[in-house]
């Protein structure tokens, strides 16, 4: 019988050896993925458990752990709201070297990588991403399968929505709302809310789309 320090991912490219990296780092073996195909490398030597659409992904993976190893906010929504998937352990694997207030709140299937800072009373939804050296500050809401990309820094009191990516060295001002599946470009400095959907770039940030 498999334990639940025992791994499984989905997804397996450049997003899911950072992955591999921290739940190696919390005593996780990983022992399998699932991919539509097998990849031609393979740094972490896994075995291919098949495409997660074409197997019994709960028998594969009985007591195991499973965790959604992708990039991409959409992939990993579909694959954590799947009614095949719902109900498996999806752990949160926060790094050993971020720095997370014990007065914060993530849920499950969240990573949150090497560096990062979340603080105190921040929440952070289920699937999502806090990815190398990003900063949550206090009292922030993040809502489900978000991502915020390396050296992002969320200041106090910001919400961001379901689906929203802020990019690599991006800064949101306090209080600011970040509307449901916006995307804010690299290096953004956003002082305005963003409504939903959108695409903001630029210092000060200004839509470029839709």
């Amino acid at each position: 019988m498999l334990a639940n320090k025992d791994l499984f991912i989905f997804g397996y490219s450049g997003h899911a050896y950072v992955v591999l990296d921290v739940s190696i780092s919390l005593g996780y073996t990983p022992l399998g993925y699932f991919n539509p195909d097998k990849v031609s490398s393979d740094p972490y030597k896994l075995e291919f458990r098949g495409f997660e659409r074409d197997v019994d992904v709960r028998n594969i993976v009985d007591n195991a752990s499973v965790f959604p190893a992708v990039g991409s906010n959409l992939i990993r929504k579909k694959i954590m709201t799947d009614p095949n998937f719902t109900g498996l352990n999806y752990p949160i694997l926060a790094s050993p070297t971020a720095v997370i207030s014990k007065f914060s709140q993530i849920a499950e299937g969240t990573l949150v990588a090497p560096s990062a800072i979340v603080q105190s009373k921040a929440q952070i939804g289920r699937g999502s991403i806090i990815n190398t050296a990003a900063v949550v500050e206090h009292e922030c809401l993040l809502y489900d399968f978000v991502h915020i990309a390396p050296g992002a820094v969320i200041a106090g009191n910001v919400k961001v929505k379901e689906g929203a990516f802020i990019g690599a060295n991006a800064t949101v001002k306090e209080g600011i709302t970040i509307g449901r599946g916006a995307i804010i470009g690299a290096g953004a400095v956003i002082i305005r809310d963003v409504p939903a959907m959108e695409t903001w770039v630029g210092n000060p940030g200004k839509r470029i789309r839709p």
